[in-house]
């Protein structure tokens, strides 16, 4: 559980004043609010921090279980802030698609404080939002159709040619799968790759993550902003810097040598969008272009690197703590039909398209799916923001609230899912297992479009949804399929069975674990 630990070589008289004087703030301010979310069922608030001191770093597991005991709508406080958490499908469609009222996100106090909101395509709203994101999109499908594929096939040799070098010693396979997909990331963005032994990416990839693991979606910093400030989150401040001054300095290297004529990435995407309008290119736009390519760089390495990482720790051990035989069978079986299925098409040269690997590898794309759902990549998805008081399913949503969809619930929830608890990658395919078919109930990259629809465009029903879920996918199903294709995964024989439950932070990712990747 998080709590904040008032000891240590930071902590001063001066600052205890602060602290002190922060809180009776707070007090006054929820004393003049009022408990808002009362008529909402959920568990007893505390002065100042609310709930906050009562919910695990698993955020989504105690919300689960509280919903339990209060229902599948429950009403919370973090800090001063009133938070309502959806915990089934039924409420999640009814909030965020039927009654048209929450749109809009709300902005992290840690994150607004150490890279503002203007341009962002995650937590800014309104007319500016919009216009960014329709932007960004036509930017993907072009960059897509024209350069993905033969990207993705490059990137995923140069991961197998690292791997490959261990000789099926133990290794941390989690670093280099970081890598091939930050480099994804980093020709989209930047127009370029690094090499792997670049040690300036190295640290840039080590500062990204430690970035990622040192808060989560209800971290209470989010909700007392003044923290960000404080000794408690000077870790994070100087990470966040670093990240900055890294993404600053590939927008100044694009300014300086733009040329309209050859478009080379989504930084001179935006340039040639502000000379189009127009407008010379200036410390405004750099704000704008630093925001966009901080979320579409962090939030797209983030999600399909630890999305590949839990794929991998999968294919290496059983679905249940139990070592029946019927486990063991089951976990040969999606190992070998996967492999078989790749080994199949590849050798017939068919994977000539990102089309062709959704057309031609339903059980690969299946199994990625059942990844998805049992380990929760984002298990609370981001928060929105009530824009106006609405009710929902009987319950007063209060204007300004923040609204969680609890994701891992819908994903264990047994209505839509027969015995949850179990990978069975089956669940996603058809009774042939030819065709991919998904349900209402699977959401990994947030209520939106299906994974595997293609022709999606920018409609009410997907507006929030991840504008890099195409991108992620893709990179998901080809680079798994790549090193499958030239390896045997196993955990060393003196290693303890790594554990499946995830370190929440930004995202929900395995706890570390070495794998003997034999060369096939």
């Amino acid at each position: 559980m998080e709590t904040i630990v008032l000891v240590g070589s930071w902590f001063s008289p001066g600052l205890l004043v602060i602290l002190i004087a922060a809180c009776v703030c707070l007090l006054c301010m929820n004393a003049s609010k009022g408990s808002t979310t009362t008529h909402i069922p959920g568990p007893k608030r505390w002065p100042i921090f609310g709930n906050a001191l009562s919910i695990d770093r698993n955020a989504h597991v105690t919300f689960t279980k509280w919903a339990k005991t209060y229902g599948s709508v429950i009403g919370v406080k973090l800090g001063p802030m009133n938070v309502v958490v959806l915990n089934d499908l039924q409420s999640i469609e009814s909030a965020f698609t039927k009654s048209g009222g929450i749109l809009n996100r709300p902005a992290p106090g840690l994150l607004k404080a150490a890279f503002s909101n203007d341009g962002s395509l995650l937590w800014e709203n309104g007319e500016k939002w919009k216009e960014t994101r329709k932007f960004v999109l036509r930017f993907l499908h072009d960059f897509k159709q024209q350069k993905l594929i033969k990207l993705l096939n490059f990137e995923s040799g140069k991961l197998c040619d690292l791997i490959r070098q261990h000789n099926g010693a133990a290794i941390d396979v989690c670093q280099p799968i970081n890598m091939a997909v930050s480099n994804v990331l980093c020709a989209l963005c930047f127009g370029h790759r690094f090499e792997y032994d670049d040690d300036n990416f190295r640290s840039l990839l080590s500062n990204l993550q430690a970035l990622g693991k040192s808060v989560s979606g209800t971290t209470i910093g989010h909700f007392l902003p003044f923290l960000y400030y404080t000794p408690l989150y000077s870790n994070f401040r100087n990470l966040a810097t670093s990240f900055t001054d890294f993404i600053d300095g590939e927008i100044s290297q694009h300014i300086e040598s733009y040329d309209p004529i050859n478009v080379r990435d989504l930084i001179d995407a935006f340039l040639t969008d502000e000379v189009e309008l127009d407008r010379v290119p200036n410390k405004r736009t750099e704000t704008r272009v630093r925001r966009a390519i901080i979320d579409m760089f962090a939030s797209g390495t983030d999600t399909t690197s630890t999305a590949l990482e839990w794929s991998i720790l999968y294919m290496t051990q059983y679905t249940e703590q139990q070592k029946a035989v019927s486990e063991i069978f089951q976990t040969f079986v999606i190992l070998i039909t996967i492999k078989r299925e790749v080994d199949d098409v590849t050798r017939q040269h068919q994977l000539l398209t990102l089309q062709s690997y959704y057309e031609k590898l339903p059980y690969t794309q299946a199994t990625i799916m059942e990844v998805l759902r049992h380990a929760n990549v984002s298990p609370l998805g981001l928060p929105r923001k009530v824009s106006k008081p609405m009710s929902i399913q009987g319950h007063l949503f209060p204007h300004d609230s923040w609204v969680f969809a609890n994701l891992w619930a819908v994903h264990h929830d047994e209505q839509y899912w027969n015995d949850p608890t179990n990978f069975r990658p089956e669940r996603f395919l058809s009774v042939e297992k030819k065709t991919v078919i998904s349900s209402k109930a699977f959401m990994p990259f947030g209520l939106g479009r299906n994974l595997h629809n293609t022709n999606c465009e920018l409609t009410d029903l997907c507006k929030r949804c991840c504008v890099g879920e195409k991108i992620a996918m893709s990179t998901i199903i080809v680079i798994l399929s790549k090193i499958m294709q030239e390896f045997n995964f196993k955990i060393p024989e003196e290693d303890p069975k790594p554990s499946l439950v995830g370190i929440n932070g930004l995202t929900l990712s395995p706890a570390p674990f070495r794998v003997c990747a034999v060369p096939r």
